[in-house]
């Protein structure tokens, strides 16, 4: 008896552990598709001969579908139908991937396949961290920070892969079928029975599908602040990573190709500040860790902004994107300490608020941009930093509360 036992707690751990890395797998592959956009924008633009207005159309329709993505996990998720919603979505992520390498005629298809590409990468990201979020109830500040060093990894790797392919050839969709190439195992991997056997045990099903019922969390305003603090977080990153380089290259004078690589140094301090910070995290501290974050990172871009060069641009680009590092994940475990019973809807609309404001702030600092100049439309990154302070401030008193009536 004691070593069948033995046996089944080495399989689950075994099970653990692959799942695991089939995530972290699958969280690298979102990152090379939403890291490698930007850089393919250009060659995008020039093989379908678009209008300056019609440039960023790639990324619009990419976020919408993610968009889309984290609403299917927030309506649909579960913890007993995960293998279903991650197989599913892992296929049609390697499908798409493969259709806009192969077949890259006509702008409306690829904004179409993009749309998809958005819809699956949202829907695996935001399925995965509902998962651990769920299965790692007890330590998920520091697992959901580490599990989003792999978007990160992804995200920092995409445009160092489009340099090198533009390098020796002008077929940008080659990206495309790298991607397709990494994340082809995932389906099977997926797949396999074994490695949900525990993630949803039969006594916890009923629970689950009452919880789903329960409207509390729209009659919350630590809901609501939770969506609000996240569509600021995701609208900082994106305003930052779209147009500091824009600012470096017609404000400051730099060079397009060392513009683009001061986001490589974003992204790197990001990827470190999610694997070093996640040690320190802990559920009764993560609102004041947040808040300081938040703080630094207003701190560090609006430096960023200043006429600085050489050494001290990278370290305070690096800086501000050490900053942001634990705050998306940070708040997605907030978000679900104090829903608990209700982690796959409260991910999914958090997550999607997120995508929300990474399409409409890099829109308002442009138009900003046009009427004011560049210059000046930048520090909107940094403002938008304070009132993300302002939010996860406010947040400390009715989570205060809420503590209290739990004891």
């Amino acid at each position: 008896m004691v070593e069948i036992m033995i046996n089944d707690t080495e399989t689950k751990v075994q099970s653990a552990r692959l799942l695991t890395s089939i995530s972290y797998l699958a969280m690298f592959s979102v990152g090379l598709v939403v890291g490698s956009l930007g850089p393919l924008l250009v060659p995008i633009s020039d093989f379908f001969q678009l209008r300056i207005a019609q440039v960023g159309y790639p990324v619009v329709f990419l976020a919408l579908g993610f968009l889309a993505g984290t609403m299917v996990v927030s309506f649909a998720w579960h913890r007993c139908n995960s293998r279903m919603i991650l197989t599913f979505f892992s296929l049609c992520f390697v499908l798409l991937s493969l259709l806009i390498a192969l077949f890259p005629y006509g702008i409306g298809k690829v904004l179409a396949f993009l749309f998809g590409l958005g819809l699956s990468g949202g829907t695996i990201i935001t399925g995965i961290g509902s998962l651990f979020s769920e299965l790692h109830g007890q330590v998920r500040e520091r697992t959901l920070n580490v599990l989003h060093v792999f978007v990160g990894a992804g995200a920092a790797v995409g445009p160092l892969v489009v340099g090198i392919l533009l390098t020796y050839t002008s077929r940008w969709q080659l990206t495309y079928l790298l991607i397709a190439s990494v994340s082809a195992p995932l389906p099977l991997l997926f797949l396999a029975k074994s490695l949900y056997t525990e993630a949803c045990p039969l006594e916890e099903r009923e629970a689950i599908r009452q919880s789903l019922k329960q409207k509390k969390p729209l009659q919350s305003i630590l809901f609501w602040s939770s969506i609000i603090a996240m569509f600021l977080y995701v609208g900082i990153e994106a305003s930052f990573t779209s147009w500091t380089p824009v600012f470096l290259t017609r404000a400051r004078g730099f060079s397009p190709i060392w513009a683009s690589y001061t986001i490589s140094f974003f992204w790197l301090g990001l990827i470190l500040g999610r694997a070093v910070l996640s040690r320190f995290l802990r559920k009764e501290t993560l609102l004041s860790f947040l808040t300081l974050a938040a703080a630094g990172a207003a701190l560090f871009s609006s430096l960023t902004f200043l006429n600085v060069k050489g050494i001290a641009l990278v370290f305070l680009v690096t800086c501000s994107g050490l900053s942001l590092g634990c705050v998306f994940p940070g708040l997605l475990a907030l978000s679900a300490n104090i829903f608990p019973r209700q982690v796959g809807f409260i991910s999914g609309v958090v997550t999607g608020g997120g995508t929300t404001g990474s399409m409409v702030f890099p829109w308002i600092i442009g138009s900003f941009a046009a009427a004011v100049g560049l210059k000046t439309a930048v520090f909107l990154i940094p403002v938008l930093g304070g009132v993300l302070v302002s939010v996860l401030l406010y947040v400390r008193y009715p989570l205060n509360r809420l503590s209290v009536r739990r004891r």
